[in-house]
């Protein structure tokens, strides 16, 4: 079982792309664990809960289909609210005090404050309203009771643990994503998922009907709503996690970033590593899960960029010696790609390190191994001379 594989491969023959089906069904994952899950780390409790947006201008990348996806899974499988069409904030917030019987499945009402927010356009989904920002902002962390005053009444909400998932464009998203959200958090507690390619044309009129049934992976929804408890990290993933935060941390007096993404992506790895966990129906986080949630998680970086990352592209110059510097302390002068964004990510973009590594190999002073599955770069011999002499 791994509902994440699955879906995107139930996926696999549409037009959008593949970064807009994983991000989806991380959030299908996270909407289905509710509050049932959550990882201890000391006196505080990080739920599986996520934020969401696909970002694309074209509407050849058709960034709806992961949205309309997830609201008939998670309508079909009755496992937690869903919220959908246009909604005031207002509304929502007194929907989640009350329990709701699914539409779907017969006979079952889903209680408490858990839910997700589909949205096939973000800035259509919500009434206006100059409250929507804060309260959506205060909405992502987990409140065992929320108290929200309305004009009529008190709203009281019972273990609110919110997923959201929503399209957009960079015109509309500012409607929603205003100054507000980007230096008062909104931003820094959601994951901007951007096309990572563009798939070949199909009419979806020669697709099998074998190949259209949810079955499988509705199945699969059932075990991971059924699924309670603490996740486990096993010995190694801690060891990982804990190498790669020290860095994140000590790197964060020489970040100047206003929105707060940098500071919050280490809660976001956890969460998205309990979900790639959870799709398998496992309670136990191995290093590998880790690792895809860092590489998964940094990897968004550039995409905060439209919206003010006050850390900013960083030249060529200083990312050519980042790269260097790490190269020249590595062993054998030689780093593994992966690595490399791992390490810097909040320093050096993947598209900005192959412009990089094109113009060095250029010049002479580093060459690209390619060992499958992995990408290494190494100084050569001149690179060293060179290296050596100058003292950096």
């Amino acid at each position: 079982m791994n509902f994440i594989n699955d879906f995107i491969t139930l996926t696999s023959e549409y037009e959008s792309p593949t970064s807009f089906w994983r991000w989806s069904a991380y959030a299908v994952v996270a909407a289905t664990l509710r509050n049932n899950v959550h990882i201890q780390a000391g006196l505080r409790r990080i739920y599986p809960n996520i934020y969401v947006v696909l970002l694309a201008d074209s509407a050849e990348y058709r960034k709806s289909g992961g949205p309309l996806m997830a609201t008939s899974l998670l309508n079909e499988s009755g496992k937690t609210k869903v919220f959908s069409g246009r909604n005031s904030i207002q509304k929502i917030l007194q929907a989640l005090s009350q329990n709701k019987p699914s539409s779907y499945a017969s006979g079952v009402t889903i209680q408490g404050g858990s839910a997700i927010l589909v949205a096939e356009e973000l800035a259509s989904f919500f009434v206006e309203d100059p409250q929507c920002v804060p309260i959506l902002t205060d909405m992502y962390d987990f409140k065992e009771v929320f108290e929200y005053g309305l004009k009529s009444e008190t709203v009281v909400i019972k273990n609110m643990c919110i997923t959201m998932l929503a399209a957009s464009n960079e015109t509309f998203l500012k409607e929603v994503y205003d100054n507000r959200a980007v230096y008062g958090g909104l931003l820094g507690r959601t994951f901007m998922i951007k096309p990572d390619e563009r798939r070949e044309s199909n009419s979806l009129l020669r697709i099998p009907e074998e190949k259209c049934s949810k079955d499988a992976i509705l199945a699969s929804l059932k075990i991971i709503g059924a699924m309670s408890g603490q996740f486990k990290l096993t010995e190694d993933a801690i060891t990982f996690y804990e190498k790669w935060y020290n860095n994140l941390y000590k790197s964060y007096s020489k970040i100047k970033d206003r929105t707060g993404v940098t500071h919050r992506i280490h809660a976001g790895v956890l969460k998205i590593a309990m979900i790639l966990a959870a799709a398998r129906g496992e309670m136990e986080i191995g290093v590998t899960d880790v690792e895809e949630a860092i590489v998964q998680t940094t990897s968004l970086r550039a995409n905060y960029e439209a919206y003010a990352m006050s850390s900013g592209k960083g030249t060529q110059a200083s990312a050519g010696a980042i790269l260097l510097t790490a190269l020249f302390e590595a062993p054998n002068y030689k780093l593994d790609r992966k690595q490399v964004l791992l390490d810097h990510w909040h320093q050096i973009t993947s598209e900005e390190l192959d412009k990089l590594v094109s113009t060095l190999e250029q010049a002479g002073l580093i060459v690209t191994i390619i060992a499958e599955p992995k990408i290494y770069y190494q100084m050569t011999p001149r690179c060293l001379e060179i290296y050596n002499k100058s003292e950096v």
